[in-house]
């Protein structure tokens, strides 16, 4: 194929698709988006300041800076953690809650509220299981949920005995993030 018409071709596709493709990123099920519904009506994914967008753009994240999953619980499910704004006036709060699946339906478990700030993401890592010895390959490390940024620093969360709670661990920035 000659040059030119390579080039077209090329100019073409990127006219055809202009966005990012490596910034599309995955939805919320509709059975996560009925319990937020739910339980806090006029929700909306927390914003994001343009400097973490630049960092996610940057750095290939392939999951918004909203929205993590994982199986949190290790029961062999995909379970999401989401960073919510509820924005009226009297009632502005920046909610951070993890929903374990359970069958048909999700289980919301709040890991933090704070007020409003754009400058906070979520991350996850993995970390060796305490118990790793006795498993099999397979379910040797286990998936951390992240709470960055903004003026209290990060908070790391494990779900362990039944409920997530805050663990004391120092996060290499180098790590990459498995999503």
């Amino acid at each position: 194929m000659p040059v030119h018409a390579r080039l077209f071709l090329f100019a073409l596709f990127c006219f055809a698709f202009p966005h990012n493709l490596s910034a599309a990123y995955e939805p919320l099920p509709p059975d996560i988006a009925a319990v937020l519904n739910q339980e806090y009506p006029g929700w909306m994914f927390a914003k994001s300041s343009p400097d973490v967008l630049k960092e996610f753009q940057r750095d290939h994240v392939n999951h918004p800076p909203y929205m993590i999953w994982g199986d949190f619980d290790q029961d062999g499910q995909r379970d999401y953690v989401v960073q919510i704004a509820r924005t009226s006036p009297g009632d502005e709060e920046q909610i951070v809650t993890a929903l374990l699946k359970r069958g048909s339906s999700y289980k919301e478990i709040i890991l933090e509220s704070r007020g409003l700030d754009p400058k906070v993401y979520l991350w996850t890592r993995k970390r060796k299981r305490t118990d790793a010895q006795s498993l099999p390959p397979d379910q040797k490390m286990q998936d951390l949920a992240i709470v960055s940024g903004g003026p209290i620093g990060d908070s790391v969360y494990a779900f362990e005995n039944g409920s997530f709670r805050e663990i004391e661990t120092t996060v290499p920035p180098e790590s990459p993030d498995p999503q």
